[in-house]
């Protein structure tokens, strides 16, 4: 298996050549690009699997043109798992509400999205993005195939000082968050979901 791993940031890649050093594998090829310049990929052939995490696809400017360099990247019944932050997450309203914080608990219900803030002097721009929404960007080069909820019991990670308080309540909410994130109704309300895209024939 070959791997070509992107990300848009030097210092992501500096740590994942550390640990792919460490794991002695030589089969990565780490390059520093961003997702809107995919395109920049274009003497490799064509790809049978393309996964993205940690929802760095809700901060890309034109997702549409995204779509379209990743059908252009991947073989015709090949999968594309693409995890986004979800329209609706019960913990980040609950903790939000919890803290008089309205504006933070409900923001990923707003149509434009919303600017987070990394760090000082550090910004990004965060869209979300319903399922059905999802479908219609990446058509007609991809169909979508499922969906499920990731972290719907399990809390966020800002949350991690209050949860390690209850490592018991902890770990059953990790023992069965991932049957419940398959829920129809209840995985829509998980932090991330995790979308399985097929491209469909050229």
């Amino acid at each position: 298996m070959k791997v070509v791993a992107c990300d848009s940031s030097p210092a992501m890649i500096q740590v994942a050549a550390r640990r792919v050093r460490e794991t002695g594998t030589k089969a990565v090829d780490l390059r520093v690009l961003a997702a809107e310049n995919l395109a920049a990929i274009q003497q490799e052939p064509l790809f049978d699997g393309i996964f993205s995490n940690f929802g760095a696809l809700n901060c890309v400017e034109d997702l549409y043109v995204v779509g379209e360099n990743l059908g252009r990247l991947l073989k015709p019944g090949g999968t594309a798992l693409l995890c986004f932050l979800g329209r609706s997450c019960f913990w980040e309203v609950l903790w939000y509400l919890l803290k008089a914080k309205p504006r933070k608990a409900f923001r990923r219900w707003q149509s434009a999205g919303d600017t987070a803030e990394l760090a000082p002097e550090s910004r990004v721009h965060v869209r979300y993005y319903g399922v059905r929404s999802l479908a219609n960007i990446f058509a007609p080069s991809f169909r979508l195939r499922s969906w499920m909820g990731v972290g719907l019991l399990v809390p966020p990670s800002y949350m991690e000082s209050v949860a390690r308080r209850f490592p018991a309540a902890l770990k059953v909410a990790e023992w069965a968050d991932l049957p419940m994130a398959r829920c129809p109704v209840m995985r829509g309300f998980s932090d991330h979901i995790l979308v399985k895209l097929e491209r469909v024939g050229l």
